[in-house]
């Protein structure tokens, strides 16, 4: 969680604060401000280090209804699931989420 040259700075992109936690510039979040949120017209660039999950689904409307209405074993709750698990093992990994649904 240090940074800087002799890494005795605590933050990344702010400000070390008396109590320890970083004042982020503007366009950054995170404990030491190291996650870039500024977004542009083009999304951010992709370095293979910050990764977009996109989950393409073909809905008829039975499939439709099922995807909104089950909240036990419906998609969106196993999308979540499916979110959930893979951020537990590295946060880094999601940084964008897109689902996109058509109907054939």
């Amino acid at each position: 969680g240090f940074y800087g040259v002799d890494c005795s700075s605590p933050c990344d992109k702010g400000t070390p604060k008396e109590d320890g936690t970083c004042d982020c510039q503007p366009g950054f979040r995170g404990v030491h401000c190291e996650i870039y949120e500024n977004c542009n017209d083009f999304g951010r660039e992709t370095d293979g280090e910050n990764l977009s999950l996109v989950f393409i689904i073909d809905l008829d409307s039975d499939a439709f209804d099922h995807f909104i209405s089950d909240e036990d074993s419906g998609l969106i709750n196993n999308i979540q699931q499916l979110i959930r698990d893979i951020s537990y093992y590295d946060r880094r990994f999601i940084n964008n989420i897109v689902l996109i649904t058509y109907s054939t």
